[in-house]
């Protein structure tokens, strides 16, 4: 048998697996406050990070391939390269996603 979440779900609410209706049906909900949201990068980051971001800002070249008065940024290029060489691989390629990463 092929099971489907809604033909799971009533399976386990009929045999008693499931105590009442979900909240969204007008059952008791999971949780009495919903889940607090925590960005944890930012909690790490240190000194050499936020130096590192105004130098991008100051020198205007967000991109990778394009910098101002035709300069091109080096840093993507430098941290692909140390990165090959701390995973000791051949090639690293930064993304900005997963989603990215996937095209």
């Amino acid at each position: 048998m092929l099971w489907s979440r809604r033909t799971f779900f009533a399976s386990a609410a009929s045999a008693g697996l499931v105590p009442g209706a979900p909240a969204l049906l007008g059952g008791e909900p999971v949780r009495a406050r919903p889940l607090e949201a925590r960005h944890f990068g930012p909690l790490y980051y240190d000194e050499s990070e936020w130096t590192l971001l105004q130098e991008v800002w100051k020198t205007r070249s967000p991109f990778r391939f394009w910098g101002m008065n035709g300069e091109v940024p080096r840093k993507v290029e430098t941290f692909e390269r140390e990165f090959a060489a701390y995973m000791k691989t051949r090639f690293a390629l930064a993304v900005t996603s997963g989603t990215a990463a996937l095209q």
